[in-house]
């Protein structure tokens, strides 16, 4: 999509709310909460209230947008946006001793932390990916809480720009 600042401007809230539902994994919630903030002045300002969204949420409601995001290297269900990114970052044609070994990462990552493991996987490889889950799961659950939220506006940023030019 190439929408200007002006068009996002422009939207009705359903509208707005079907564009960006998927900034964060599957919630259109948090596309509402951005929409009331308008008039955004520029594609920065769009991006911080979709980060103001996720910011206002309580530890069970920023959990429950964690657990929205889909296990990387799998083939479960997820938007088309986690697909197209994980094509791209080669897991859907890893080789089936790393895809063997990213699964059981991720399986003692969602049960050591109760959310999947979540990064900005766009310019990364399969081997990036599969050595920061490791690495990560080294964290404690406070830290790790906190490097999935960055990842997850890390995210966010990203597919706004994607939709949104300057």
């Amino acid at each position: 999509m190439d929408l200007s600042i002006y068009d996002v401007n422009a939207l009705n809230p359903s509208a707005f709310t079907a564009i960006f539902a998927n900034i964060y994994e599957a919630t259109p919630a948090l596309a509402g909460a951005a929409y009331y903030t308008r008039p955004f002045a520029d594609r920065a300002s769009l991006v911080d209230a979709f980060f103001a969204a996720v910011d206002a949420l309580d530890h069970d409601g920023l959990l429950n947008v964690l657990r929205r995001y889909p296990e990387l290297g799998t083939a479960a269900p997820m938007t088309g946006d986690s697909e197209s990114e994980q094509r791209r970052a080669g897991l859907t044609d890893a080789d089936a001793a790393t895809c063997a070994r990213i699964g059981s990462a991720n399986a003692a990552y969602l049960q050591h932390f109760g959310f999947p493991f979540i990064i900005a996987i766009r310019g990364l490889g399969v081997a990036d990916i599969e050595a920061a889950l490791c690495e990560r799961l080294e964290h404690t659950a406070d830290d790790e809480r906190s490097n999935a939220l960055t990842q997850m506006k890390r995210i966010a940023e990203l597919r706004i720009t994607a939709l949104v030019r300057t």
